[in-house]
């Protein structure tokens, strides 16, 4: 997988749209895993300066990603390693014109902790899917249409210890689950051999959900409870025109257009200090 990077630094691209958020285990140093599977990818470009003003305003670099082209016949394989487990398909359909690919993974650390009695240790559970369906509608203009989800979950059930010298027996809970969702659209136009036209329409919805508390086990009442909710969606149209002059001359103009909306929420509720006798 991809290591993580910041965000707002590093522009991260498959097939041309932009990812937000683009790893699993968000609770462990912002991200360990790419939420794009290595097995999904032809090919990566990196550039880490002076790359085009088409890539906007990123400092740190871009990344883009192209998906792999599916073979010329039916093709199914499944993987299994500690970290997850996967499923792969792919092919052709109409005489060639058109191809499909389809990838999804899940990570099973939990279930190997449990097997191997090691409940004690943190396993979050993360998924995704991937998949790419190509069509010729003719010689000239190509349309593809691709969906990426993935999801997170990490939850803690347990006893711990509050007030002075950890003398009061208290349980806490952490509810902790993520989503990335994207469908994307695009044309590929060849409208002579020296011009090319990429359209592309995309949405995606990103959410994050936190909550955490701490109770007495033996008497009535709670700590602190907290919570934190953020759904993230976005709709965008962009294009791109090139236009090859000749050998050693290639002329691009494009646009990219989105609406981007955030729904923040938090809460932070200490109901009692146990190491204050006094009323909260």
């Amino acid at each position: 997988g991809l290591s993580a990077a910041p965000g707002l630094l590093t522009l991260i691209l498959i097939d041309g749209l932009e990812i937000y958020e683009p790893y699993h285990m968000k609770d462990f140093n912002e991200g360990a895993i790419s939420i794009i599977d290595v097995e999904t990818i032809e090919g990566v470009e990196l550039m880490t300066g002076g790359f085009p003003a088409k890539y906007g305003n990123k400092k740190s670099g871009v990344f883009s990603i192209n998906s792999r082209e599916p073979s010329d016949e039916n093709r199914y394989s499944v993987g299994l390693s500690l970290m997850n487990a996967r499923a792969m398909g792919e092919g052709r359909f109409a005489d060639g014109k058109g191809s499909w690919f389809l990838s999804a993974r899940r990570g099973h650390l939990d279930i190997v902790f449990n097997l191997m009695n090691l409940n004690d240790l943190l396993a979050p559970v993360y998924y995704d899917v991937f998949s790419k369906v190509k069509y010729e509608l003719n010689p000239q203009h190509t349309v593809a249409l691709n969906v990426l989800h993935a999801g997170d979950r990490f939850d803690i059930d347990d006893f711990a210890t509050a007030g002075f010298r950890d003398t009061i027996k208290t349980h806490e809970t952490v509810d902790n689950s993520y989503g990335n969702s994207y469908v994307w659209t695009t044309l590929k136009s060849t409208l002579s051999p020296q011009v090319v036209v990429e359209s592309m329409v995309a949405g995606g919805l990103v959410t994050k959900k936190r909550h955490g508390a701490e109770v007495f086990s033996e008497i009535p009442g709670g700590v602190y409870g907290i919570g934190n909710e953020r759904d993230f969606n976005l709709l965008s149209f962009k294009q791109d025109w090139l236009y090859e002059h000749s050998a050693s001359m290639l002329l691009g103009l494009g646009y990219d257009v989105r609406r981007l909306d955030t729904d923040y929420s938090f809460d932070n509720v200490v109901e009692q200090d146990p190491n204050d006798p006094s009323d909260d």
